[in-house]
């Protein structure tokens, strides 16, 4: 790279500068029109002011050539000239930055933990994601991610933070973004963009987040850096089809800073929606889960309700919702887990001000489903004692993570888990399948897991704890009569098996 200034006319064709009258040049060859270029024209420049003169900046190539002329201004728009990092490589950050290394020739990725950035090197993924191991080895073998757990290794001009507000003790806690942000502001520099992307309580973007780093850096957001809030809203197991298909909601601090979000939103996703705010866009994700959950508590209720008189719930709603289009009620289910619908609620529940505006459901969604899921337990539990009289009951469970559709391995919160630790607590032996058996560790999980094909008889009961659509072949192709002279049962709160087909063969069939 080459800065010259000159008074003279004339255009040199294999020179190293553009000449122009009374105007500073500054020259690249083809070759550096990539992420890195913004950042090694603010390095030479060392100044912004030094960049406003600049004027044109030429585009040569090996041999010296003209090839083309660039604005500034052009370039300081463009995304594909500038860094993104991906602050937290979890379940959230890794999609996110392998969906860009598609997008751009190089991407960073930031993460504490050392050994998880080495599985990622080395092709391997604490979870699953549908497609997602083909994006990495491909984003590896061409070399499109550049991954450190040391911020300075890494500097760049977009941050995307994939962390977000914990339920540490039940209660709301921030430390870990908090700490983030305080070494985050050591390596920011002017006009860089600071996007969050993890759920947070409302207001915590501008009232705490903010604060933090300009406390530190002593630079105003809308005038130095810029600050936007764009929520992760993808279902887990489908991130990679669901990143291009879902609309990115996002808003920024400040009028500028929605600009600026805007032009890195635009040219990087396919749809998305510019909210009036970052409270608004905030409020969006945590509305979303709030209402799954809200809406989930409302149907366990009213099946429970419904099994106390003695049929089934699950049935009832199918009937409720039939050719009555103003009725959407969830399917019941054993139970809800799973990360986000566990502590959404009760992040809503806590907004940073304003406290008298509450999102006082949470705390009955949030009780009505561990209610009914430990009144499931309960049940399941007195059915295997009432119908199986042996002293050694075998079950398998058919469910290991917290769903089982789209496909994944995510252990928090299972229902699966909680169930078959509640029999093993009361002495029944316990077995789990899944779709992705062999993609789990039954150490690590402490239970005995089936991953291969075997024959379902057996077991003296079954529980169709999550469900999957290949559920229903699985059994269809095992199951057989029961020719033994003690009862086997099947739980089918899904509804997947045909309740006639069960007790044709000899098995109680029980759900929902």
């Amino acid at each position: 790279m080459s800065f010259k200034k000159t008074k003279s006319y004339k255009f040199f064709v294999k020179s190293k500068y553009y000449c122009c009258k009374h105007k500073n040049y500054f020259h690249i060859y083809e070759n550096e029109l990539n992420s890195n270029l913004y950042s090694k024209i603010y390095s030479f420049t060392k100044k912004k002011s030094d960049v406003s003169r600049l004027g044109e900046i030429i585009v040569i190539d090996k041999k010296k050539n003209f090839k083309n002329v660039l604005n500034f201004e052009i370039i300081d728009k463009l995304v594909k000239f500038k860094k993104t990092c991906i602050v937290g490589l979890g379940h959230i950050g890794l999609p996110l930055l392998l969906y860009l290394s598609t997008k751009f020739d190089l991407v960073n990725g930031f993460d504490l933990n050392s050994k998880k950035i080495n599985r990622i090197y080395n092709k391997k993924i604490d979870f699953y994601e549908r497609g997602l191991d083909k994006i990495l080895d491909l984003s590896i073998s061409q070399k499109k991610i550049n991954l450190s757990s040391n911020l300075y290794k890494i500097k760049s001009e977009i941050y995307i933070i994939c962390l977000g507000t914990e339920i540490v003790n039940n209660k709301v806690n921030n430390n870990n973004i908090n700490s983030l942000a305080k070494n985050l502001s050591k390596v920011l520099k002017k006009n860089d963009l600071i996007i969050l992307r993890g759920t947070v309580q409302v207001g915590f973007t501008r009232n705490i987040f903010k604060k933090i780093i300009e406390k530190e850096t002593n630079f105003k957001f809308g005038r130095d850096l810029y600050l936007g809030f764009m929520p992760e809203r993808l279902v887990e197991g489908n991130a990679v089809e669901e990143i291009k298909s879902i609309p990115q909601v996002y808003s920024g601090l400040t009028k500028n800073c929605k600009e600026i979000m805007s032009n890195f939103v635009e040219q990087t996703f396919q749809k998305f929606l510019l909210c009036d705010s970052l409270e608004e866009a905030e409020l969006i994700k945590l509305t979303s889960n709030a209402y799954r959950d809200l809406n989930f508590s409302f149907s366990n209720q009213v099946s429970k309700i419904a099994n106390k008189f003695g049929f089934s719930g699950s049935k009832m709603i199918e009937k409720a919702n039939f050719g009555y289009q103003r009725n959407q009620i969830s399917m019941p289910s054993v139970g809800v887990g799973g990360f986000c619908l566990t502590k959404d609620p009760k992040i809503l529940n806590t907004p940073i001000k304003n406290y008298k505006y509450r999102y006082i459901l949470s705390e009955i969604s949030r009780k009505a489903n561990v209610d009914f899921l430990q009144f499931n337990k309960n049940r399941v539990l007195n059915i295997i004692k009432k119908n199986i009289l042996k002293k050694k009951i075998k079950v398998l469970i058919f469910g290991i993570a917290f769903k089982s559709f789209p496909e994944n391995i995510d252990t928090r919160n299972s229902i699966a888990l909680d169930v078959g630790k509640y029999l093993r607590q009361n002495q029944i032996d316990c077995y789990f399948t899944d779709k992705l058996a062999n993609k789990y560790d039954s150490k690590i999980l402490k239970i005995k897991i089936i991953q291969k094909k075997i024959n379902y008889n057996m077991f003296d009961a079954i529980l169709i704890i999550n469900k999957h659509d290949d559920f229903l072949d699985m059994l269809n192709n095992s199951l057989s009569i029961n020719k033994s002279k003690f009862k086997k049962i099947i739980f089918d709160p899904w509804n997947i098996l045909d309740k006639d087909y069960v007790r044709n063969i000899n098995w109680e069939y029980f759900n929902i």
